[in-house]
């Protein structure tokens, strides 16, 4: 009777033991998602990613979407204000817009192809990104989003 009790109390320990580390995890992974959470949010406001849609997810198409953001890329070097402020940002590249589209649409030209090009500053959802030293957290980030056609090919993310 005695061996009965004590493996009982031994089981009853070991179980407390187990749901005190669960505990711990399940509060360590809620500390870690909120502070995720509030980098992305602190990124989110500090950033204009920027991205380009290819028409399809044809090997041409998406050989176009790279030549298309290499064009942009070195509009926005060459022109875009020398800033850290992502509000002067915004309203450079809003009041670009038709330059961005031109950039794009000259290559498309060159390249032999008719697609349309669109350029908007939207909202969209990034997944997790690492460039060097610095990953940014999947979520919601205002974005330079070039779209090639239809633009329903996959996507280049870049900051």
């Amino acid at each position: 009777m005695k061996v009965i009790r004590y493996r009982q109390q031994i089981s009853i320990v070991l179980a407390l033991i187990l749901a005190g580390l669960l505990t711990g995890c399940v509060m360590r992974k809620e500390a870690l998602d909120e502070k995720v959470s509030k980098t992305q949010e602190h990124l989110a406001s500090e950033v204009l990613r920027f991205h380009v849609l290819a028409n399809s997810d044809s090997e041409e198409d998406q050989a176009l979407k790279m030549d298309v953001k290499a064009a942009v890329i070195a509009l926005l070097e060459e022109h875009m204000p020398d800033t850290d402020d992502v509000t002067e940002v915004k309203t450079w590249v809003q009041k670009n817009r038709q330059e961005i589209i031109a950039a794009a649409e000259q290559v498309i030209a060159e390249e032999g192809y008719d697609y349309g090009v669109d350029a908007q500053v939207t909202t969209c959802y990034f997944p997790d990104k690492t460039y060097g030293d610095v990953t940014f957290p999947a979520g919601d980030y205002e974005a330079l989003t070039v779209g090639v056609g239809e633009a329903k090919g996959r996507t280049w993310w870049c900051v």
